[in-house]
């Protein structure tokens, strides 16, 4: 008998895959280690799968990730990285240290997107669009209002 798997956005990390995909020194990971009995992991699972689809398509280098820390062969990668408790999530930095750092935030999409905007410099909202503000950069809004704005004097900002 043929039991389909339920399709999800959220990459699905074992013993024989994380390592690769974790500890790919390209990617911002951030890890769910959940046991399938937990409560609070049944909660979570639709918002952090809202989360997931927030980066598919994207060509950006997160990756938003599960791992059963429950089953047999994946408790010594829960103990590897001190999980005692459901759910834990943790980040995995891009670049050569790939120290986690544990998620303390917010349990809603929206705590998730900003976490990861953050840490890994992406401009996504929970909808998979890009947030407003996107690209650009405070200073360089600042100089540019002062050449638009109504009334200003434009010959007094040019230095000679």
């Amino acid at each position: 008998m043929f039991i389909a798997k339920e399709v999800t956005a959220v990459t699905v990390l074992d013993a024989s895959n994380f390592d690769e995909i974790v500890m790919d020194k390209t990617k911002n990971v951030l890890v769910e280690f959940y046991a399938p009995w937990c409560g609070h992991c049944k909660s979570l699972a639709p918002i952090y799968e809202k989360v997931a689809k927030a980066y598919l398509g994207d060509k950006s280098n997160v990756v938003i990730a599960s791992l059963d820390a429950d089953q047999a062969q994946n408790k010594v990668i829960g103990s590897r990285f001190g999980v005692s408790g459901f759910p834990t999530i943790k980040f995995f930095p891009a670049g050569e240290d790939k120290t986690p750092l544990e998620y303390q935030g917010g349990r809603t999409g929206e705590d998730f997107m900003t976490y990861m905007n953050e840490k890994a410099g992406t401009f996504r909202a929970l909808d998979g669009s890009i947030v407003a503000g996107a690209g650009t950069d405070a200073e360089l809004n600042a100089l540019a209002a002062k050449y638009v704005a109504p009334g200003a004097d434009k010959l007094s900002l040019i230095h000679i």
